[in-house]
């Protein structure tokens, strides 16, 4: 898997590569993304291998979101913005990880 830094953001955590010995079965499978989740993956970044496993994937993308989510609150608590304001941004910080409202098994063709 494959994480591109934004402009403004420091690079999101790094996912240490699953070994063989360690976890031998889901190496071995192959996994085929969905088109839709592929894309919506890819705006942050991600891009999944027929070898990652769709847990693994998500929990990325969750963390990564709760990065954004703890920068976000810090902002606010610096008054870079109004209180009125933060609902709002915490709204549609939400919206842009449509993929964490899914299931790992959603992630992939059946």
């Amino acid at each position: 898997m494959i994480a591109v830094a934004r402009a403004g953001l420091p690079a999101p955590p790094v996912i240490r590569q699953i070994d063989r010995l360690e976890c031998p079965r889901a190496v071995d499978l192959v996994f085929r993304y969905r088109d839709d989740i592929l894309v919506l993956l890819l705006a942050h970044g991600v891009r999944p291998t027929g070898h990652t496993p769709p847990q693994l994937v998500r929990d990325y993308v969750r963390d990564l979101y709760k990065y954004e989510i703890r920068r976000l609150r810090e902002r606010y608590m610096r008054r870079d913005f109004p209180k009125v304001e933060y609902a709002g941004r915490v709204d549609d910080l939400r919206r842009r990880y449509p993929v964490l409202a899914l299931l790992p098994n959603e992630f992939i063709e059946p």
